[in-house]
């Protein structure tokens, strides 16, 4: 028994720190328990634990077949959680890889494939062109910077849009997504996204 709580235990803490996810979210309409706290895995209704249960296993196998993929020469350029779909969204470059992921993977049932114009590796360049812009300060307002996965696009947070031309310098404009830092305190607003 003790052995089935360290690794629920485990896992929760897998889901947690993998997925960025609250134990109980306050969007969860079928959940009245947004403001709950747990002490300790025990503590976590049954529903809830069988729910990060299942996520943790739904997780695990996709985390399998990106294993398997790489071992065949295949390359996943991106995974997110669609929480709409409640599925992985495993994002590759052409249907050819598409179609070779669909005969390695078992579980059909937890994964959406999204074919994708940018590379992980392409994205990453353009993050690291974007460090270097940030550090040298060569483009003035530039604030923040991140890969996101899900619009298989950079992100540059600017004081002002009128830098984009000077952004699309160094980056590809089409994978590349501007928005305006308004307020640099805790509370920041992102205005406009392009």
């Amino acid at each position: 028994m003790k052995r089935n709580k360290v690794a629920l235990s485990a896992i929760l803490i897998l889901i947690l720190c993998i997925l960025n996810m609250s134990l109980v979210s306050a969007s969860d309409e079928h959940n009245n328990l947004s403001n709950a706290q747990y002490t300790s895995v025990e503590s976590i209704p049954k529903q809830q634990q069988e729910k990060i249960k299942a996520q943790a296993e739904q997780f695990e196998r996709v985390n399998s077949l990106v294993n398997e993929a790489a071992s065949n020469g295949i390359n996943v350029e991106g995974i997110y959680y669609d929480d709409q779909k409640s599925k992985y969204i495993v994002q590759i470059l052409n249907e050819d890889q598409k179609g070779k992921l669909m005969g390695i993977n078992e579980n059909q049932e937890d994964v959406d494939y999204e074919v994708v114009k940018y590379s992980k590796k392409e994205l990453e360049n353009y993050n690291l062109n974007l460090s270097d812009l940030m550090q040298s300060k060569k483009i003035l307002g530039l604030r923040g910077h991140w890969v996101d996965v899900k619009s298989n696009k950079v992100v540059a947070i600017v004081d002002e849009l009128d830098v984009k031309s000077e952004l699309t310098k160094y980056v590809n404009e089409d994978a590349l997504q501007i928005a305006k830092l308004v307020s640099f305190d805790f509370h920041v607003v992102i205005s406009h996204f392009n």
